[in-house]
């Protein structure tokens, strides 16, 4: 699961999608946070203009993923949520039993780094109170391949996939 709209950079993670998608089975998913909008707004701009917005919102955020995950053909689906960042992709991530959220390289601004140390903080903080873990990481990793049989050299031993 990839959380969009952190200042995190598609293209810093493009080689490792693409590598990741060799393995076969793997699909990304997409996750756009949108503020909950107080009953007040939505009695003024009305709900359907509420969810044009968010939605508008949420099409901005995944634009720069969806180009990249269409170019390298890369299946994903896209996902918002309502709700305040941090719980809200914990609280999704363990809906769907998700337990590797990746949120890209370290910003080389200082600003930046420190904002994401926090949110890693936080995210973790949050699932630990509700009991579940979480593998958050800096790269979509492949998964876990063991040798199962022996190898002789001339006979590569079976591979299997571990997820």
């Amino acid at each position: 699961m990839i959380p969009t709209g952190l200042g995190l950079d598609p293209n810093a993670l493009h080689g490792h999608l693409k590598r990741l998608h060799s393995y076969g089975g793997v699909r990304v998913l997409l996750l756009s946070v949108q503020p909950r909008y107080n009953g007040h707004v939505r009695m003024y701009l009305g709900e359907a203009l509420v969810k044009a917005v968010i939605r508008k919102d949420a099409d901005r955020e995944f634009a720069p993923w969806r180009g990249l995950l269409e170019t390298a053909a890369i299946p994903y689906s896209q996902h918002i949520e309502l709700g305040v960042k941090t719980e809200t992709i914990v609280r999704f991530a363990q809906q769907i039993h998700c337990r590797r959220i990746v949120l890209g390289k370290t910003p080389q601004h200082w600003l930046r780094r420190i904002l994401r140390v926090a949110l890693k903080g936080r995210l973790l903080e949050i699932a630990r109170a509700l009991g579940i873990q979480l593998d958050l990481c800096d790269k979509a990793h492949p998964p876990l391949v063991q040798r199962t049989g022996p190898f002789n050299g001339s006979l590569p031993g079976k591979l299997r996939i571990a997820r």
